[in-house]
């Protein structure tokens, strides 16, 4: 079962928008997780898609 903890990254990533400070900090912070949580989905459903066709 997939559950990435959030909660941490999110928290830091939100806060750093809300002060307005280091905005590459944010971005940086924020495609990593996003990266993170998108590319082992992505991986998934496409060995999911092949299992299912063979």
């Amino acid at each position: 079962m997939w559950r990435p903890c959030v909660g941490p990254t999110l928290g830091v990533a939100s806060l750093l928008s809300v002060q307005g400070r280091d905005l590459a900090i944010f971005a940086l912070t924020m495609s990593a997780f996003d990266l993170g949580a998108a590319l082992p989905l992505h991986l998934l459903g496409a060995l999911s898609r092949r299992g299912l066709a063979a």
